[in-house]
């Protein structure tokens, strides 16, 4: 056998075996900090400010005249994930506006790493606590432990003070 098909088979083995969520949640990493290195960190800041605005906006929407009571006749997940969805487009295209106009100078490497940290780290952390997302993608107990309820309000405070830091 030769070195490369053993690095090859090494390689696969590697990848076969890891937890679908960390593949996952790499993954998602590595398309932010390219989204970042590629035009500039105000995309990973907007998804880190969007999604909390959207699980607070969405609690409110609950209670909305007009759409509560149509929205309270919804007991389908994957349509309260749709809904979700929906609400979280509008609002990213509101606050990427908003982020887009303050202006960003580019970005380094280093900088796009902690833009997409960041904004990974905050997705991860909301995901969580919205039950709509959890029938879409359930994370294993590891994941839910670590990003969970106990720890959530440290990590939000971790994200944002990353993004401060990037966006300064």
């Amino acid at each position: 056998m030769d070195l490369a098909s053993t690095t090859l088979a090494s390689t696969t083995a590697i990848f076969a075996h890891a937890p679908i969520d960390w593949v996952i949640i790499i993954a998602f990493l590595i398309i932010l900090v390219i989204d970042s290195l590629r035009s500039d960190t105000a995309r990973a800041a907007t998804l880190a400010v969007t999604l909390p605005l959207t699980v607070f906006s969405a609690g409110l929407l609950a209670h909305a005249s007009f759409l509560g009571p149509l929205l309270d006749k919804i007991t389908s997940p994957y349509v309260q994930s749709a809904v979700f969805a929906l609400l979280f487009g509008v609002l990213f295209v509101l606050v990427y506006r908003i982020m887009y106009a303050l202006g960003g100078s580019g970005s380094t490497p280093t900088v796009s790493i902690v833009a997409g940290l960041s904004a990974t780290i905050i997705t991860l952390v909301m995901w969580i606590q919205v039950p709509a997302l959890q029938s879409v993608w359930h994370f294993g107990p590891v994941i839910e432990t670590v990003f969970g309820a106990a720890y959530a309000f440290w990590w939000l405070i971790a994200g944002y003070l990353l993004m401060a830091f990037v966006r300064s």
